[in-house]
């Protein structure tokens, strides 16, 4: 009987596979909706994220994952889980997650919107404005939420910061970082190490890159229709998740980033100076950023001498 995945045995069988055509893929999607009893209709392949997920019609979202990164899959089957009926947040309902041949895979809800990151250009700066507060209120619902016991894949903070800091030298893009960077890496981590050992425990989405957050019009604007992927989600330090939209929303422009930390704390926001220095530890231990793209978006960023003058470029004010 032919194989409906290719096989995958190593990270080189799976970026060959990857990118293979939606229909390479028809073939499991289709065997898939005949055991989950989802509809027969056309699907197709979103381009953004690290594994194939496929929009079945307008409803449904199934995701594609090797077992070799099958803790994907189990990370954001628990989350959504654990979400579903505590919070008005937008979040994909979760319906199924099993194995097919040697891959995982897990079924949702299929999310309305666009990726603000295509949206944002778009937008005149008090709609921008508007959004980014809105972000940082989406967040602050998030991170509310009692966590009890619960642990995305048997994460522990402590350990995860860590090991991620013990490992820093060994990251995969480090070879393209300026080497004035690349050797003051440990030198300021070790400096930041007490910024990170003491914080409160919030459920963190993990990678909320805006390609992961929706939004669809809404009155005379524009409002947040859901979260999407929560594989790499994990029970730490809220801020982790403040990260990605501070860098990657609108890269140094202060404006913006007051705006996402009012809306998450408030009028009485913290000053990003006060935060900067963990913000910058908490974005050179995040497993899912590319430290090199990340520089590329901030003028001289790449220029500095040291992790403390990069944090001044990325969150200015």
């Amino acid at each position: 009987m032919p194989r409906l995945l290719p096989a995958i045995a190593d990270r080189a069988d799976f970026a060959r596979a990857r990118d293979l055509p939606t229909g390479d893929w028809l073939p499991a999607l289709r065997a898939l909706a005949a055991r989950h009893g989802l509809p027969d209709e056309p699907a197709e392949r979103f381009r953004s994220g690290c594994h194939p997920v496929f929009g079945v019609g307008r409803r449904f979202v199934v995701k594609l994952v090797p077992l070799l990164f099958s803790h994907v899959v189990q990370r954001e089957a628990e989350s959504l889980r654990f979400l579903a009926g505590q919070t008005t947040l937008p979040v994909a309902q979760f319906i199924a997650e099993d194995t097919l041949e040697d891959w995982r895979y897990l079924v949702s809800s299929r999310l309305p919107g666009e990726q603000i990151d295509r949206v944002w250009p778009r937008l005149a700066r008090p709609e921008q404005r508007k959004l980014a507060a809105d972000f940082g209120g989406l967040l602050r619902t998030l991170h509310e939420i009692p966590v009890g016991r619960l642990r995305p894949g048997g994460i522990a903070w402590p350990q995860f910061v860590d090991q991620t800091v013990a490992s820093w030298p060994a990251r995969r893009d480090l070879a393209r970082l300026p080497k004035p960077l690349r050797e003051d890496g440990p030198r300021f981590l070790a400096a930041t190490s007490a910024l990170l050992a003491n914080s409160r425990l919030a459920l963190l989405h993990g990678d909320l890159a805006p390609e992961n957050a929706l939004v669809e019009p809404w009155a005379a604007g524009w409002r947040f229709s859901g979260l999407l992927d929560f594989g790499n989600a994990m029970v730490g330090d809220p801020l982790f998740d403040l990260t990605a939209p501070t860098v990657l929303l609108a890269p140094g422009q202060a404006a913006i980033v007051d705006r996402i930390l009012a809306g998450y704390d408030g009028p009485e926001a913290p000053r990003v100076q006060g935060l900067r220095l963990r913000l910058m530890a908490l974005t050179l231990i995040h497993p899912m950023a590319d430290l090199p793209e990340c520089l590329a978006l901030v003028q001289g960023a790449a220029d500095c001498p040291a992790w403390t003058a990069v944090a001044e470029r990325f969150w200015p004010g």
